[in-house]
């Protein structure tokens, strides 16, 4: 069985929205349905769980029967996206083999995208989609001084979806866990529990929404 989880229990501070962010509508839709709609339409992914801020699990599973989706089972994420992930992984059967890990706030994702990253998984227990970091990139230090200057030409950014093996993925949150360890995407957890990742290119079609702009180019890409 393989499993996705689409993450979407985030505030969106930085987004200034009056509603979660996945809630915000891009196109007259729920930022997150194009999450579902991707997943759900993928015909290697057999079931979905959904995280969803807390107390909008009802209004969150209205929505999904009001898109007709099926096999997606909603459940109120944590405090941060790793507990979120944590606590999606924790109510997934033991036959589970992949698992599919995607932000509710990447609506442009493609079906091939996910593919690529999927196929890899299998071939390699793990995947993450990366792009090329395209700027200077720099370290300050507390007072706002340059410390260093990094590489660009060995750097990347990753993306989701990201793919695991499910055995490791979940060995690897409960020893994060465990040890206090917080990072910002599960390929990190994956480092750190001693486990490498494979990487694909990713799409810089496939933005995370962070900002307001990022609203107006989501709207053109899924015209």
């Amino acid at each position: 069985m393989i499993y996705a989880i689409i993450l979407c229990a985030g505030s969106g501070a930085r987004l200034g929205a009056d509603t979660p962010k996945c809630f915000v509508e891009i196109n007259e839709k729920p930022m997150f349905f194009y999450s579902v709609r991707l997943m759900a339409n993928n015909s290697m992914i057999d079931n979905i769980v959904l995280t969803c801020p807390a107390g909008w699990k009802k209004s969150t599973e209205n929505l999904i029967a009001g898109w007709g989706f099926n096999n997606i089972v909603v459940i109120e994420g944590g405090k941060s996206r790793q507990e979120s992930v944590f606590l999606a992984l924790k109510t997934l059967p033991e036959n589970t083999s992949y698992i599919v890990i995607h932000d509710g706030a990447r609506p442009c994702a493609s079906n091939d995208l996910l593919s690529l990253v999927l196929y890899n998984a299998i071939e390699h227990s793990a995947c993450v989609p990366v792009i090329p970091a395209t700027d200077t990139i720099k370290i300050l230090d507390d007072n706002k001084y340059v410390l260093k200057t990094l590489d660009r030409a060995s750097l990347v950014m990753a993306q989701t979806p990201q793919a695991f093996n499910f055995n490791i993925l979940l060995a690897a949150h409960i020893h994060a866990a465990e040890n206090d360890f917080i990072a910002t995407d599960d390929s990190s957890i994956l480092e750190h529990y001693g486990r490498k990742t494979f990487a694909v290119d990713g799409s810089i079609a496939n933005i995370k929404i962070t900002h307001p702009q990022d609203i107006i180019l989501a709207k053109r890409l899924l015209l």
